[in-house]
């Protein structure tokens, strides 16, 4: 045994750590020095058998062992995991050879004990060597008598020990020994002892550890008192022990010894906090550490006991001193720094007070950039600082509204979450599902103020990647799925897409199964969630039991939600809502409601005027819904009225506040309120559909907005404020869309190379996100990205603003454009004509050359008819031979009344009587129609009586449209205006030439005669002088159709239309066939969108022989006038020609032949100089002779399906 020992001690000597002197560079001396190996003079007896074979010997020879396995920690070999267990098992050895009743019995059980708990942590221990190590802790205090310096130091170390065992089985009797063991640590140290805070450290965190594992609030605010008071005790023995080292000059505080293998230096016992790295007991570090640490109490015990602030203002305090007290290289600055943030951000949630330097919202910034930026990117915590970061900008936009605030936001968001999925570690999954739901939040913000359907898919897409991040059993997948659950919802309120709403509920549902009923903090959050979607859900089905479960929803959510719960407000909100909604659409009324949900009303009247922050803009709007139905009138249009004075809110929302205020002044005949109301919304349109949404974005704002032309223009005209005024405003709210896409502000009044007008254009282009003039902005790249131009668009807005201001007197406005000399001008060739319909009246906008503006009412016309011929002419199908009759009947007594009760009046007042024969149309006026509105879809052209014409030799009537004028449709006035700028002479000259665009078959849409078609074309200009070139291209795609369109005069399309009512800027020109799927289409969206200054030569007309291309048929968007036709027309082309609705195959060649049998013979009488051939009247003068050679048809004439169908647009 003796040379056992002798030879492995030898081994240990020349072998280990000969290398260990290699690597460590050190000298026999200097380990020496240390105590690593004994003197030389006593190497001899540490070499002898009765050496090792006692206790002590025994035990040096086991802190030696450890010494070496100290020094190759870092190596994971067997060799080094031999070292630690060989420590262990000699340790055991000496312990068996020291007797119980040995006074150095219970160090050799600590040291056994330190040894085996370094193994367990290091390598994992089973339950035994756990039990054992227990065991041994509890032997080595035990064993110690009272008194002995040691004592505390091992009551200390038994109850880490049984700390650690109640971590990895989770049996509270391990941790309430811990506690008994730790309550005799602290009572066993001495007052003065340094180690005094850390016992009380560890008592607080024990005493957390309990707030954790209970489950009644009650007890959780118990245990955090505790912890809070042994917290402050430490901190109070930090400060006493630091106050004692200041006063000792030249002194230095002598190391405990406690607990520690004899001939070793002191351990701290002082445990980690807050990620503090283990100091010296009164380091200064310790100092903050315990500063941050009951800081961290306290918030928590303000969370708990919710409406002391005097809690998270102590907490506020501690975590400011703790950040002072910390140095700036120290690894914990940037943790204490976004503690600090945390709790500010807290503070100013509960009092949101103005921006400033010194406000909580500004420091808690601040400290959340500091802790950020300190933080190395390679760090595992830079995540969650940049979270953290992206969590105070949501709060600043959610509570002040700036849009820096929510693209800075999302720009941490995005980098955080990117960090985390590089990490690739598992145990930071939930880290990973909280960013992804942050950014899910941000971009459904970003959504709610700008509507962007990108934004509300990406929002889903993280919802999901967020859900997906945890376990199904996850105690944060409850509240992930009610988060996708509302997402969810938020999409199919944009996309309509019944899967969306489904998934929904299942999520809704599935998240209150996984959040226990005992728990109705949760609970009330997840059931005011479910009833949300439920009433999205009825709103789509209309059934009742879908309501009534959303208001059993709601009024469980209000009930579980204590009166001073900052969610309380928001939920009562939904159950609001629920209620409105019921009532407005299940006949109910306010009496049968229940006493609780009176008192919620009453309730949220009392507090909604008080309520700042995200949700303050929908509770007030829907408080103004309530008081409605209460016939509260005048609370109704004062809670409207705050939210449109909420720059917080959603610019839509804002716009609809404005626009329900303004009708229930008009209700009460309060006109002056009501105009004020309405020009309000008008002039906030550009501020909702914003430049860089897609049409159908566009289309989807504005949907919700229709009418809102018309409202300003009668409130206008009944509150005094003259006709041209009220014409002005109605074209303000006009064509909205198309202002938008086409921009055409600055172009036509030769401004670019004026100073104010260069920076206005550089920001509109910048914020647009479209093509950059490179004599404007030459050193931007000629198309920035959509984020680029949100960012720019964010801090060049109210630069923005300023150039609008310095360019007003520059660029006429539309007040300007419209001033009395202008229009008179553009009614020179004809009056124009703009139908303004509303319930409060209706009437016409007549422009003429001897009298600007004048108002026609008319009193015979109502809405409530419009809207019914209008629903009418939607769902009619003009081509279904079983009811062509009864189509035929319809449209005439729809063209009838049309004549009688607007068309007819607005003639007569024109004074446009008609001419004695055939009224061919070189003998008539031209007129043309506005088709922005309620009338937007009607065949103005058709009205009357049309199949008794009179002729050159028979008499007939005069009461139709075609006998007294010849006429043309325009979107908008402005339209009208801008595009006789761009006008010039076109009519076929020798070098122009004619592109028909044909598609004659598309699979599922039967076959065209587009041969007819071409021939036609062909065989009208075969006479003219020279000829002229008919170019045919087949199945082009979109883009070769768009290229080839660039140099010719007319452009002839000959294919299948596709007009979708819902989308109209997907209706379409079917073009050319695809493998799988729909056909590739030329949309209204895209012909829109092709203006710029040079994108045609020479273009003169384009005739879209294509079902319904000219069709007005969504109701939302009557204003708009959205189609194909309309949308070549603002691209450039100064005339086109297109159908109204469906038109039979057998007759779409017969128009053709017509039509351009006329052009060409009036381009003949034009070129022979004919009196009454200007060249600006040659479309619309061949499509109405081309119209009368129709009617001269036997059966066509009392078939206006036939031949009312094609219309001119144009100037």
């Amino acid at each position: 045994m003796a040379l056992e020992a002798e030879a492995r001690l030898h081994c240990l000597r020349r072998g280990s750590l000969e290398k260990i002197l290699q690597e460590k560079k050190q000298n026999e001396e200097e380990l020496c020095h240390v105590g690593y190996i004994s003197q030389p003079q006593e190497r001899a007896r540490m070499a002898s058998d009765e050496w090792i074979a006692s206790a002590y010997g025994l035990s040096h020879f086991a802190r030696t062992i450890y010494r070496i396995y100290e020094y190759s920690e870092r190596d994971d070999s067997a060799q080094t995991r031999a070292f630690l267990d060989l420590t262990v098992r000699t340790a055991d050895r000496a312990l068996k050879h020291t007797p119980e009743e040995d006074q150095h019995y219970a160090a050799r059980l600590s040291d056994l004990a330190d040894y085996l708990n370094i193994y367990c942590n290091r390598y994992g221990g089973a339950d035994d060597m756990r039990e054992r190590l227990i065991q041994l802790c509890s032997d080595s205090a035990r064993k110690t008598s009272q008194g002995d310096p040691d004592l505390a130091a091992r009551f200390s170390k038994l109850s880490h020990v049984l700390e650690e065992q109640y971590l990895l089985r989770k049996q509270a009797r391990f941790l309430m020994e811990a506690i008994e063991a730790a309550v005799k640590a602290e009572e066993a140290t001495p007052p003065e002892d340094v180690h005094k805070a850390a016992r009380l450290d560890d008592l607080a965190r024990l005493s957390e550890r309990q707030c954790d594992s209970s489950r009644a609030d009650q007890d959780k605010i118990l245990y955090l008192e505790n912890a809070i008071y042994y917290a402050e005790l430490a901190l109070r023995a930090t400060e006493e022990a630091q106050k004692a080292k200041d006063d000792m000059v030249n002194e230095k505080v002598a190391p405990d010894q406690a607990g520690t293998p004899e001939g070793e230096d002191g351990t701290d016992e002082g445990v980690e906090i807050e990620e503090v790295p283990k100091t010296e007991p009164e380091d200064k570090q310790s100092y903050a550490a315990r500063l941050g640490y009951l800081s961290s109490l306290l918030t928590r015990l303000w969370a708990y006991a919710s409406g002391d602030n005097g809690l998270l203002n102590n907490a506020i305090r501690y975590a400011e001193r703790a950040e002072k007290e910390t140095e700036e290289k120290n690894p914990c600055k940037p943790m204490r720094m976004r503690n600090l943030s945390i709790r500010l951000l807290k503070r100013f949630e509960l009092a949101p007070e103005t921006k400033g330097q010194d406000s909580d919202i500004e420091r808690a910034l601040s400290f959340a950039k500091d802790a950020a930026a300190l933080t190395p990117q390679e760090s595992a915590k830079w995540p969650s600082r940049l979270n953290n970061l992206a969590r105070i900008h949501q709060s600043r936009y959610l509570y002040f509204g700036e849009e820096e605030d929510l693209i800075a936001g999302i720009a941490c968001a995005e980098r955080a979450a990117k960090a985390y999925e590089a990490m690739e570690d598992p145990t930071l999954a939930q880290e990973l599902a909280r960013s992804y739901n942050s950014l899910s939040t941000l971009y459904l913000l970003q959504f709610m103020r700008t509507s962007g359907s990108n934004d509300i898919e990406v929002a889903v897409r993280y919802a999901h990647a967020a859900m997906n991040c945890l376990k199904f059993d996850d105690p944060d997948a409850g509240g992930l799925r009610s988060r996708l659950a509302i997402m969810l919802e938020t999409k199919f309120k944009r996309f309509a897409d019944e899967k969306d709403l489904k998934d929904a509920v299942d999520y809704a549902q599935s998240a209150i199964e996984l959040t226990g009923e005992s728990n109705k903090t949760l609970q009330a959050g997840r059931r005011s969630d479910l009833a949300s979607i439920m009433e999205t859900k009825f709103r789509h089905t209309k059934n009742r039991r879908d309501i009534n479960d959303a208001l059993l929803h709601a009024q469980t959510a209000v009930e579980w939600t204590e009166r001073d719960d900052p969610n309380r407000l928001r939920r009562i909100d939904v159950l609001v809502s629920a209620i409105v909604t019921r009532s407005n659409n299940c006949g109910g009324n306010l009496h049968s409601l229940s006493l609780f949900q009176t008192d919620v009303i009453a309730e949220m009247k009392a507090r909604a005027y008080n309520t700042y922050g995200p949700n303050r803009g929908n509770i007030l709007f829907n408080l103004g819904r309530i008081l409605e139905l209460q016939l509260d009138l005048t609370g109704a249009r004062i809670a409207y009225g705050k939210v449109a004075e909420c720059e917080i809110a959603a610019p839509l929302i804002r716009v609809r506040a404005w626009r329900r205020a303004g009708i229930l002044y008009a209700d009460e005949d309060k006109w002056a309120a009501a105009f004020d109301m309405f020009q309000k919304a008008v002039s906030f349109l550009p501020r909702v559909s914003f430049y860089w949404l897609n049409l159908d974005d566009h289309e989807h704002i504005l949907g919700q907005l229709t009418g809102l032309s018309s409202l300003v223009a009668v409130a206008a005209l009944k509150a005094g404020k003259g006709d041209l005024e009220a014409l002005v405003w109605a074209e303000k709210g006009r064509g909205a869309i198309a202002n938008l896409v086409t921009n055409a502000r600055l172009n036509p009044y030769g401004l670019e190379n004026k100073a104010p007008a260069n920076h206005f254009e550089r920001l509109r282009c910048v914020a647009n996100s479209v093509p950059v003039p490179g004599d404007v902005l030459p050193q931007v790249p000629s198309r920035i990205s959509e984020k680029a131009s949100r960012w720019l668009m964010a801090g060049a807005n109210r630069g923005l603003q300023e150039a609008e201001r310095e360019i007003e007197e520059l660029t006429p406005d539309i007040t300007k454009r419209l001033s009395p000399s202008r229009l008179r001008k553009l009614a020179r060739h004809g009056s124009i004509v703009s139908f303004n319909t509303t319930r409060y009246g209706c009437g016409a906008f007549l422009v003429t050359r001897e009298r600007p503006v004048r108002f026609k009412p008319l009193e015979h016309l109502d809405e409530r008819k419009i809207e019914k011929y209008a629903k009418i002419l939607r769902s009619m199908n003009m081509t279904d031979i079983s009811h062509r009759f009864n189509v035929n009947q319809q449209l005439r007594d729809i063209l009838r009344w049309l004549w009688e009760t607007a068309v007819g009046p607005v003639l007569d007042e024109l004074n446009m009587k008609g001419v004695t024969g055939a009224p061919e149309a070189e003998r008539l006026p031209r007129i043309w129609w506005v088709v922005g509105g309620s009338l937007g879809s009607f065949p103005l052209h058709a009205a009357g009586i049309c199949h008794k014409l009179e002729s050159k030799d028979k008499p007939g009537s005069k009461e139709n449209t075609l006998s007294r004028a010849v006429s043309t449709y325009v979107p908008t006035i402005r339209s009208l205006q801008y595009s006789r700028t761009r006008a010039r002479h076109w009519l076929l000259g020798s070098s122009d030439h004619v592109l028909a665009i044909t598609a004659p078959e598309i699979h599922g849409w039967g076959r065209l005669e587009v041969k007819k078609e071409i021939d036609a074309i062909k065989a009208a200009f075969l006479d003219l002088p020279g000829g002229r070139n008919v170019q045919q291209k087949d199945y082009p795609s979109p883009d070769e159709a768009r290229d080839s369109m660039r140099d010719a005069t007319i452009v002839h399309f000959s294919c299948h239309g596709d007009y979708r009512p819902d989308q109209p800027f997907k209706s379409g020109l079917l073009l050319k066939n695809r493998a799988k799927g729909e056909p590739e289409r030329l949309t209204a969206g895209e012909l829109m969108g092709m203006r710029t200054r040079s994108w045609l030569d020479k273009p003169g007309l384009s005739y879209l022989s294509a079902c319904s291309m000219a069709k007005n048929g969504s109701r939302a968007l009557m204003d708009e006038a959205i189609h194909p036709a309309n949308a070549l027309f603002r691209a450039g082309f100064p005339n086109v020609v297109a159908h109204l609705w469906e038109v039979k195959d057998r007759l779409a060649p017969v128009m053709v032949r017509n039509f351009y049998g006329e052009l060409a013979q009036f381009i003949r009488g034009h070129i022979g100089g004919e009196k009454g051939r200007e060249w600006d009247r040659a479309v619309a003068d061949a499509l109405h002779n081309a119209t009368l050679l129709m009617l001269k048809k036997g059966n066509s004439r009392k078939q206006p399906a036939d031949w009312a169908n094609l219309v001119h647009i144009g100037c």
